[in-house]
C-alpha cells in the first residue's frame, strides 16, 4: 500500500503536464487504475485516483477556463476581506482597492501549483496588476 501510494503521488506530480497525460492515456494508464487490487488500496486512495481522473480530462483550454472562473469568483470575496482587515469598524469600505499580490498568490497557491503557465495566462485575463 506504501508504495502504490508514492506511485499514485509521483504520477499525480507528472499528471500536471498534459503531454504526459497523452502518453499515460495511450499506455492504458485509466484501465490499470481501475484494476488495482483491493489489497493494495491505502485510506485516501480514492481522492487520489479522482485527481488523477480530473487531470487526464482537462486539457490546457478547460484548465485555464475553470482557473479564470475561480479568479473571477474568489477574487470580489478576497477584495472584501481585505477592506474589513484594513477598516474593521468602518461600515463602508473604500471601493476600488484591489488585493496585495502576496494575499492572491497565498489564496491561489494550489492553482499556481497546478500549472503556473496556465495559472499565470488565466491571472493575466482576468486581473490587473496596479503599483
Amino acid at each position: 500500500a506504501v508504495v502504490l501510494q508514492s506511485a499514485l503521488q509521483l504520477l499525480t506530480r507528472l499528471l500536471r503536464d498534459y503531454k504526459y497525460v497523452l502518453q499515460f492515456l495511450d499506455a492504458g494508464g485509466i484501465q490499470q487504475l481501475l484494476r488495482i487490487a483491493p489489497e493494495l488500496r491505502f485510506p485516501g486512495h480514492v481522492g487520489m485516483l479522482v485527481v488523477l481522473f480530473r487531470r487526464c480530462l482537462e486539457d490546457a483550454a478547460a484548465l485555464q477556463h475553470a482557473m479564470e472562473t475561480d479568479i473571477r469568483s474568489q477574487l470580489p470575496k478576497l477584495a472584501q476581506k481585505e477592506r474589513h482587515l484594513a477598516y474593521p469598524t468602518s461600515s463602508s469600505f473604500p471601493r476600488g482597492e484591489g488585493v496585495p499580490l502576496s494575499t492572491f498568490l497565498s489564496h491561489f497557491a494550489a492553482a499556481a501549483c497546478r500549472d503556473p503557465k496556465c495559472f499565470r495566462r488565466a491571472m493575466e485575463n482576468v486581473c490587473e496588476l496596479v503599483k
